[in-house]
């Protein structure tokens, strides 16, 4: 069991990023549906408020995207959690450092790079607490 749980870091890792991911989607969706229809053009809001709109959502997004990796890769693992949780946000800021580069979207970066810093010293926290 414990081989197993080792194999499955990385891909609940990418499945719980994936989910944040699609649930972004859907939160944009559902933004984007208050949106008055002469203020679409070719299927893109145009309202004043949107775009602030979209930031917000960028930004809650990454941040999610972040914790929840940090937290599945702590609770997935078998052993040496605090030393999986911590690789999880290195490995995720670098992942997050060449998405920011390629979209040049910065705060949702830093927002990235910060839920995955609060989430690693939540565990840490955690992991103290249970020994």
């Amino acid at each position: 069991m414990r081989q197993i749980r080792w194999l499955l870091i990385v891909p609940a890792c990418i499945f719980v990023w994936y989910f944040a991911f699609v649930l972004s989607l859907f939160a944009y969706d559902f933004a984007g549906s208050f949106c008055h229809e002469e203020k679409i053009i070719s299927g893109f809001c145009t309202a004043a408020w949107f775009r602030a709109t979209e930031s917000i959502l960028i930004v809650l997004f990454s941040g999610l995207s972040a914790a929840l990796v940090v937290f599945i890769a702590y609770l997935v693992a078998p052993s040496h959690k605090n030393k999986i949780a911590v690789s999880a946000l290195v490995i995720g800021a670098i992942v997050a450092t060449y998405m920011a580069f390629q979209t040049e979207v910065w705060a949702g970066y830093v927002a990235a790079l910060a839920s995955g810093f609060l989430s690693v010293c939540w565990v840490l926290r955690i992991g103290r607490r249970s020994t």
